[in-house]
Formats: C-alpha cells, structure tokens, sequence
C-alpha cells in the first residue's frame, strides 16, 4: 500500500472524494496509489498536514508522518552495503553490529528497518530478529520496508 493510500485510508474517503477534498486530480491520485508515480515530498509533507487537519476535525487524532528519504550522506569510514539508505546517527551501530554478528558462519543475511531507514531515525538501541522469532507479516514488512545490509 502507498503512502497516499494510506493516508487517503485512514480518512475513509474514495479516491473521488479525497481528490476532491485534497484539490488533487483523481487520476493523479490514483497514479501515486499504484505507485506509477510519486508526488515529491514537499507534496507528501503538506497532503500529510492537510490529512491531519482533516483527521482532527473529523474526531480522529492526528499522527505524526515523515515523508520517505531513501539516501542519505555516509558517514562512517568504512561503509557496509547500502549504507547510503540508513540514517547516519545508525551508520556507526550498523557498522558495529555487522563487525559482531558477520563472523558468525549461520548469518546469511542481515536487514535494517524502523526508524533506522527513515528522518525520523533517533538513537536507541535496536532489537534483533531472527528467523525464529519472526511471524509472516512482520518478514514481509521488513522486506517491503528495510535495507539489506548483509549478504
């Protein structure tokens, strides 16, 4: 699901009436839906607000979003795979958490996810899964949504 549709979801409103409220063209929005195309993220940032807007007006508490970034500068020395794609105050743990774990012969592949990935990133500790202690729906979202960094 595109971040639009979400948005436009969690208002309740068809494609006509969320274009309509949004002074958005309804075959634009149903491009940025099936993702043929995206709207910028100045774009994403205001229909956000405006949704928020709308959400609070409607009763509904308004929730914080962060539009998608997917690179940023590297700021470690020596970087990892797509290290560009994690944002840099994680760089240095990623970095430090492949060292640890990337000597161990089981590890096949190691993806980051979460706040990591996206402006809204803030330093914490992380939690580690493993194919034992993951369901279906949280590998298919962390395979839509994080960044390989290991194998």
């Amino acid at each position: 699901m595109s971040t639009v549709q979400n948005m436009r979801a969690r208002t309740g409103l068809s494609q006509k009436s969320f274009a309509d409220a949004f002074g958005i063209p309804v075959r634009t929005l149903q491009q940025w839906e099936q993702q043929v195309s995206s709207p910028p993220s100045y774009v994403l940032t205001m229909l956000a607000s405006a949704v928020g807007t709308y959400l609070e007006a409607q009763g509904t508490p308004k929730r914080h979003y962060i539009p998608p970034k997917t690179t940023w500068k590297v700021c470690i020395e020596d970087p990892f795979q797509n290290c560009e794609r994690i944002y840099p105050i994680q760089q240095r743990k990623v970095r430090e958490l492949l060292d640890d774990i990337s000597r161990s012969a089981t590890l096949k592949e190691m993806w980051v996810f979460g706040s990591s990935v996206t402006e809204g990133c803030h330093d914490f500790e992380y939690d580690l899964w493993t194919p034992a202690t993951v369901d279906d729906r949280l590998k298919a979202e962390i395979m839509s949504k994080g960044v390989k960094v290991y194998g």
